[in-house]
């Protein structure tokens, strides 16, 4: 209960604030000042206005994700000749294709190709926090001709409404998210240092280049996690407790009840198969990454198993500790609520800091 009092505190408190990868683009202006900056006034670039339409977001498992939608470029006085008009996704982890759909040759001075695609990404999630978890999706994008011609690509801003981050633009107000919330988006540059040349020359140590990016942001809807696993751990925890009142350090009332060590254990190991089961859900679900907050409730639960196994042993030894004797068995009943809230507190603590 003091956890799930915690667990609400955090989600109710926690921001909003997008967690950028690398320098968020806001307006056109921002876009070219930074470039700016960036490269040399001498380097001629080739601006190739890029935007994108997300029709739909499918998290397959705990770190891939299959983006499907539009995207399209623009280039201003036509498309030059050498270039490939196109968009390369070096993140990709499936053989993915671009399917124009569209290809008009003067729209406003520009000319625009549009594509349908459909990838699948891998991408690092922290499940530390699992389930108030808030995961960034990233679409990284190089242009077709890679490092030929000084193509650059440039988000498309003047193709959206005025960007706030919140409206969530670029992605279908249809699109279903299962149990994720839409959060934010924007588009950003990131710059990765390669160890590589790609076969442009001998290998010169750099800083990275700006490399487009396209983030979306997503919070966990709470109530499916809480039903999916906060519930059945409180209702292993009612009767763990519950298991307690049979026993009784005397024979008669022992039988009565039809309390036996052996009864207890064969029940604890029935409650230990159900909380195992039920971690191993929670595993699936935040895969190989680190330990989430609900691994540490489950290793509560564990221990509250473990506990309450002792106390059935200790009540029908042949000489019971004093405090199992002291009012027949009352002190473990006392302590049970506690000392689980109290390792929960714990588990709290060092899971969410």
């Amino acid at each position: 209960m003091a956890a799930l009092l915690a667990l609400l505190t955090l989600y109710i408190t926690s921001t909003d604030r997008p967690e950028a990868t690398g320098v968020r683009m806001g307006t056109m202006a921002e876009t070219k000042a930074y470039l700016a900056k960036e490269y040399p006034e001498d380097v001629k670039l080739l601006f190739v206005y890029t935007g994108l339409y997300i029709k739909s977001v499918r998290f397959d498992d705990s770190n891939s994700v299959t983006l499907s939608g539009y995207i399209w470029q623009r280039y201003e006085g036509g498309i030059p000749k050498g270039v490939t008009p196109g968009v390369a996704f070096p993140e990709a982890s499936n053989t993915y294709g671009l399917d124009e759909v569209y290809r008009e040759k003067d729209v406003n001075g520009y000319a625009v190709v549009g594509w349908h695609f459909e990838i699948q990404t891998r991408q690092g999630f922290d499940y530390s926090i699992y389930p108030l978890d808030r995961q960034s999706v990233w679409l990284r994008m190089w242009h077709a001709d890679f490092d030929s011609n000084g193509a650059l690509l440039v988000p498309d801003l003047d193709g959206y409404p005025p960007w706030v981050d919140k409206d969530f633009n670029g992605v279908d107000k249809e699109t279903v998210f299962d149990e994720w919330v839409p959060n934010y988006t924007f588009f950003a540059y990131h710059k990765i240092p390669y160890s590589s040349s790609f076969g442009y020359g001998k290998f010169v140590k750099s800083a990275g280049r700006p490399e487009l990016y396209f983030n979306m942001g997503f919070k966990r809807g709470i109530f499916g996690a809480f039903v999916g696993n906060l519930i059945p751990m409180i209702f292993v925890s009612l009767i763990m407790f519950a298991s307690l009142f049979p026993g009784s350090v005397h024979p008669d009332r022992a039988e009565d009840t039809g309390f036996s060590t052996m009864g207890v254990m064969a029940f604890t190991v029935t409650m230990l198969l159900v909380v195992v089961v039920q971690h191993s859900s929670i595993r699936s679900a935040v895969g190989g990454s680190a330990l989430s907050y609900l691994d540490y409730l489950m290793f509560v639960l564990y221990a509250v198993i473990l506990l309450v196994t002792l106390n059935a042993i200790l009540v029908r030894s042949r000489k019971p500790l004093r405090w199992i004797l002291w009012r027949d068995n009352l002190a473990p009943k006392l302590l049970y609520w506690p000392v689980l809230l109290g390792l929960a507190l714990l588990a709290t603590q060092l899971s969410l800091g």
